[in-house]
């Protein structure tokens, strides 16, 4: 999943400049923590750039599916049956929310203080998938749609994108301008289609510094400078889970699992800020698919996925190699691992 906090912005813009990541004060402690969310009511914290995690007790045995924090404390997990539970101290505790479906969810982001947006998928007996939140998850604004989603970004507190499949699989995208209150579908059909014809779909999105929309899916990525009409970045081999992005440096980081020149494994790729171009980064051992990845917005970035993979980016004290040198984190988990973000901590 990706920057999950409007305030990050901050980060961004006021980001480093002695050439080194993670946006650190000084005496090196980080000022942030990364959130790791996953099966069996799984959610794992790092307040060191994802080398360890300490695990939250949640009580439950769920399939966890994305999370997202606000910057101020707040933080939403959302999963299968609709789950969603609620934290207010940065993911240490997590409390029940009432939620407002039964249907599985994948994406969340906030755009505000304690202010949610939740993407899934519709069913037959309950077509809502897109889902505000406010107040801690105590109200939430349903919206219906036929689109499969399955993640979610934003590049302002009113202009969202989330993605997904059309019923017959092709790549859709469900667009907003006025912050979730009137939404438009763009998708491979039709004469003209808004996304390139034959594109399969998409599983997440994020923004860059230039406003673009970047998402990635099975076997190919998109960008697009307004979120309705998409163009076709690089084809790759395989499926792509989860879409960060840095400034500095100006990085996007996917990753996901292919099968190119052997049996299926765990990949990463790197791009520039609108995504047209990829390159594998070879981190070394092979490892499982990978789900999810998130960045601090200064460099630094933590990847998740099955049987409790944790990987993180290291610091070379170079900006210009951030996101591209890998080690394996330390979860204390065997569950997979579904869902990455970051928030900063005061």
């Amino acid at each position: 999943m990706k920057i999950i906090s409007v305030l990050l912005c901050v980060s961004i813009i006021c980001a480093c400049q002695n050439g080194t990541t993670g946006g650190d004060p000084p005496g090196g402690t980080p000022n942030g923590r990364f959130i790791v969310v996953g099966s069996s009511g799984t959610i794992i914290y790092s307040d060191d750039y994802g080398e360890t995690f300490t695990t939250a007790a949640t009580g439950t045995t769920e399939v966890y599916r994305a999370v997202a924090c606000d910057g101020q404390g707040a933080c939403v997990v959302v999963g299968d049956g609709g789950v969603i539970r609620y934290s207010d101290d940065y993911g240490e505790t997590w409390a029940a929310v009432t939620s407002p479906t039964t249907n599985d969810l994948y994406g969340v982001v906030s755009y505000g203080t304690d202010v949610f947006l939740v993407v899934g998928l519709p069913s037959v007996f309950d077509a809502n998938a897109v889902f505000r939140g406010t107040n801690g998850g105590q109200a939430w604004d349903p919206y219906s749609t036929t689109i499969l989603l399955r993640g979610v970004g934003l590049r302002s507190s009113s202009q969202f994108a989330a993605v997904g499949a059309d019923a017959v699989g092709g790549a859709a995208v469900l667009l907003t301008y006025n912050g979730g209150d009137s939404w438009s579908i763009h998708s491979t059909n039709g004469a003209d289609p808004d996304i390139p014809a034959g594109t399969d779909r998409m599983n997440d999105v994020v923004s860059t510094l230039t406003s673009y929309f970047v998402a990635v899916g099975r076997g190919a990525t998109l960008k697009s400078a307004d979120g309705a009409v998409w163009t076709k970045g690089s084809d790759m081999v395989g499926e792509y889970f989860g879409v960060a992005w840095s400034n500095p440096p100006g990085r996007l980081i996917t990753v996901g699992a292919n099968t190119a020149g052997g049996p299926l494994h765990g990949v990463i790729f790197y791009a520039a800020s609108l995504g047209s171009s990829w390159t594998e980064i070879d981190i070394g051992t092979s490892f499982p698919t990978l789900r999810d990845v998130a960045s601090d917005g200064n460099g630094r970035f933590v990847a998740a996925g099955d049987g409790g993979t944790v990987l993180y980016s290291t610091d070379t004290g170079n900006i210009a190699d951030s996101g591209l040198n890998w080690l394996a984190g330390v979860s204390g988990v065997g569950v997979d691992l579904r869902g990455v973000a970051y928030t900063q901590i005061p």
